[in-house]
This record gives C-alpha cells, sequence and structure tokens, in this order.
C-alpha cells in the first residue's frame, strides 16, 4: 500500500520473535536481522543486492522475511524470482505520482504483488490480504479472487472476514475483539488510534 508498509513489518516482526521464529525485515528505514540493523538505500533494494540481502539472513538463521515492496520495486522488477507467502495491501492513495502516470498506473504496479508475484508463487499456502475500505482494495480483492488466489480481506465493517468487534481506542492504545472468519480474538496494544487498529 501507499501508507502503513513501516508499521506493518514492524508489527509482523515482533509476532514473528513472539512465535520463536528468527525474523528479518527490509524497509524503508533499514534491514534487519539477527541483531543487525543495515541503513536502507531503498525501501526495496535492486534486485542483486535484494538477493545477496536474502542469502546473507538464510545463512545467518533467519526464517522468515517480512519485506516492504515499493511501487518502484515492482515496476522494475526487482522482486522477480522471489515467492511470496503472502501479500499484504494496505490502502493507495496518492503518492509517487512523479514516477507512476497516474493513479490507475501507480494501482497497477501494486497490484503485481499479487496478480504477478503471489500468484507466480510456489508457496503451497499462498494468501492475499486486501484492506477492504479502500476502493482499489474492493477491486484488488474482486481480481484476486477471480484469479483463484486464497483472499483474507479485512476492515471495518461485517463484510469483511477480519474486522474489529467491540474495539476501544484512546491513549492507553488499542483494547477488545476482532474477528477472523470463525474465530474471535483478543487483541491489546499500545498503539493508538484508528489506522493502528487498521494496521
Amino acid at each position: 500500500g501507499t501508507n502503513g508498509k513501516t508499521t506493518l513489518t514492524y508489527l509482523v516482526e515482533s509476532i514473528l520473535n513472539e512465535a520463536g521464529l528468527e525474523p528479518g525485515v527490509i524497509g524503508t528505514i533499514n534491514y534487519r536481522y539477527c541483531g543487525r540493523a543495515v541503513p536502507s538505500h531503498h525501501t526495496t533494494p535492486e534486485s542483486l543486492d535484494l538477493q545477496e540481502l536474502l542469502v546473507e539472513m538464510t545463512g545467518s538463521g533467519v526464517q522468515a522475511v517480512a519485506m516492504e515492496v515499493s511501487s518502484h520495486a515492482l515496476a522494475q522488477e526487482r522482486v522477480r524470482g522471489l515467492d511470496f507467502d503472502v501479500g499484504v495491501f494496505t490502502n493507495l492513495s496518492r503518492d509517487h505520482l512523479d514516477y507512476h502516470r497516474d493513479m490507475d498506473d501507480y494501482f497497477a504496479a501494486k497490484s503485481r504483488l499479487f496478480t504477478d508475484y503471489l500468484r507466480a508463487s510456489v508457496k503451497p499456502n499462498k494468501a492475499a490480504v486486501i484492506y477492504g475500505n479502500d476502493p482499489r482494495g474492493e477491486q484488488l480483492i474482486a481480481t484476486c479472487r477471480a484469479q483463484g488466489l486464497a483472499v483474507w480481506s479485512y476492515g471495518d465493517g461485517a463484510e469483511w472476514d477480519v474486522r474489529p468487534v467491540q474495539v476501544t481506542t484512546d491513549v492507553g492504545g488499542i483494547r477488545g475483539e476482532i474477528q477472523a472468519m470463525e474465530r474471535r480474538l483478543n487483541i491489546t496494544s499500545p498503539l493508538v488510534g484508528s489506522v493502528n487498529l487498521q494496521n
């Protein structure tokens, strides 16, 4: 998405740590793994640098990677050859129109993570996680389902697979329950605001 990628990688990194897995993160702020942090030059490295970084991470014991995949990287095929387990779409807002022709071109670039890379992935349980309250998210959900991809929609509303129910957000953070398909999960987070509930 346009917004939320960095926050999501931090959240996924935290979840992987709690699950006992050694995580790696590739993103806007830095590239992190096994106690190391390397300054990033691009949100998503150039293809050769990316492959080298992933090999280094694997050799260091990294078991899962959360990566921000920018629209530039998708348009330039920097992630060509990677097999993704999960792709997440957070939203699409006006950004990078100095690089993309217009919002349709920007969305087409973002969509490639799902329509090209995730769809072609050899991973057995691959899935698309898409924010449905964004109009482009709704469009992407329909496209992914038409292509036979497993989709987990999320958002604020009964029509989405994952949604908040009985949630409170205040200066103390987020507390309550989310419905995830047939399961209800208790959540607490020190993060504040509706945008972090979305994340």
